[in-house]
């Protein structure tokens, strides 16, 4: 199918880099949107007087509704131009957001935490399609590892901000600030975005069939679900173990959580690098494997390794996820044609969400609830340790 008229053609990354950061600066929004939850849930703990699994809980409702965006975003991108999917998406985790301030019980928290993971679901499989609009194949490594940089800057600045704007005016105004951001980027991208103008390709059952078949599809799913999990459990429940494990102040638990992800924009760039030149499954088996020995880390009591080895833990557990999308997107790239990754990620990704946002939280939360959160972790990293043999015989 040629390009519509108002569709650019696909350039080298260094020609379509303004249109590709455009969309980058949306997903920064979108993924503040939602990591700014974990470090608030210290301040919502005490607010609405949770304990640690009830706070967890918070968690499951976001990836739920994640899930079950993500599960019908592909549909919707056969249906409505993924630029439009992109601003719509923005502003509807806005709404939530804005509206989220006014919540006073955990039913209410809940029930809008699941609209805004509904809303932000939309995003991903849409922003895929944009960026393939924009980038030739070949540079697909490196545009992942842009697109990348949002999620891992971030990761920096959510803690930060969500101890900030609730220290001066309470855990509700990080909520609005986001939410305000959030409605004026899918505005804006709704003006001013480029790309995104072709539909993705409607549903085929003969053809999905024939994916789900390949065991690369479900490789690719398993893994999703343990790389976002690694990017976003530890992150939302390290709040709460250094506070209550490791008996930090919550201001000191942030900073940490900030500086140890300092490294992780430089490092997603690595990843795209590393992509290109020694190839997807590798960098996911070096991803395996530095993951795995960071969180069993973790576990480890604090009187053995101190402060600085509980550092190096969180650092090295945050530069391995920033390390892995590239490689994991260029998997899905390589293994499937572009029209049929939408409708793939469109049941892949709600899968993964569900296990990563969701199940892996609420696991380590119920573990600091009735063991410890350290033995959450050392499970955790076992997981990533076993996945490794399997790994190798998917790639054969």
């Amino acid at each position: 199918m040629a390009p519509s008229a108002s569709e650019p053609t696909p350039s080298s990354l260094r020609s379509a880099l303004p249109a590709v950061l455009f969309v980058a600066a949306v997903f920064f929004i979108n993924y503040t949107d939602r990591a700014i939850l974990g470090p608030l849930l210290v301040h919502m703990e005490t607010a609405l007087g949770l304990d640690h699994v009830q706070a967890s809980s918070l968690l499951l409702s976001l990836s739920t509704g994640m899930s079950i965006g993500l599960l019908f975003s592909g549909i919707a991108a056969s249906l409505i131009r993924p630029r439009l999917l992109i601003s719509f998406s923005a502003m509807g985790c806005g709404i939530m957001l804005l509206l989220l301030t006014r919540a006073a019980s955990l039913a209410e928290a809940r029930l809008l935490i699941l609209g805004l993971g509904l809303a932000a679901g939309f995003y991903l499989t849409a922003a895929m399609a944009t960026l393939g609009s924009l980038v030739k194949s070949e540079d697909w490594s490196r545009t992942i590892a842009v697109h990348e940089l949002a999620p891992n800057i971030s990761f920096i600045v959510a803690p930060l901000l969500a101890e900030s704007a609730a220290a001066l005016w309470g855990w509700q105004s990080g909520f609005f600030i986001m939410g305000c951001l959030s409605l004026a980027a899918g505005f804006l991208f709704l003006l001013f975005g480029k790309g995104g103008f072709r539909k993705a390709d409607r549903p085929s059952a003969s053809g999905l069939l024939l994916a789900l078949r390949r065991p690369v599809f479900w490789g690719f799913t398993w893994l999703f679900g343990l790389c976002v999990a690694g990017e976003f459990a530890p992150f939302s429940i390290l709040p709460l173990s250094l506070t209550a494990e490791q008996h930090l102040s919550s201001e000191t638990a942030s900073r940490l959580l900030a500086f140890s992800r300092l490294a992780s924009p430089f490092v997603v760039v690595a990843g795209g690098w590393a992509t290109a030149r020694l190839g997807a499954t590798t960098c996911l088996m070096l991803f395996l494997l530095v993951h795995g020995l960071a969180l069993c880390a973790l576990a480890l009591p604090a009187p053995m390794v101190g402060l600085p080895g509980l550092f190096a833990a969180m650092l090295g557990q945050a530069m391995a996820t920033a390390f892995v999308f590239p490689p994991l997107f260029t998997l899905l790239a390589q293994s499937f044609p572009l029209g049929q990754q939408p409708l793939l990620l469109s049941i892949a990704v709600p899968l993964g969400t569900c296990f990563g946002t969701g199940f892996i939280p609420l696991l380590l939360g119920a573990s600091g609830q009735y063991a410890s959160f350290s033995l959450g972790y050392l499970v955790f990293g076992l997981v990533c340790l076993a996945t490794l043999p399997f790994l190798r015989a998917i790639s054969r």
